[in-house]
């Protein structure tokens, strides 16, 4: 296994539609590195209307960054 390529989540739905078409591709090739990793933003563009089933998306991984509410007094 070699390096994975990284895809990140792109402003438009145009530019999307693209990536996301790249990187299918890249993990279907069967000379690369065995898979690819995408990255993308909760209630973003990619994140709902999707389907990565089978080998689309084998690992999820989220992470949130919790602010603090704005009008909170330690802020």
């Amino acid at each position: 296994m070699g390096k994975k390529r990284v895809f990140q989540e792109e402003r438009t739905n145009q530019e999307n539609k693209k990536r996301i078409k790249s990187y299918y591709k890249q993990i279907q090739d069967p000379k690369g590195p065995g898979g690819a990793i995408l990255m993308g933003v909760c209630k973003g563009k990619i994140s709902e209307g999707l389907d990565f089933a089978d080998r689309a998306a084998r690992t999820v991984v989220i992470v949130g960054i919790p602010y603090a509410y704005l009008m909170d007094p330690r802020v």
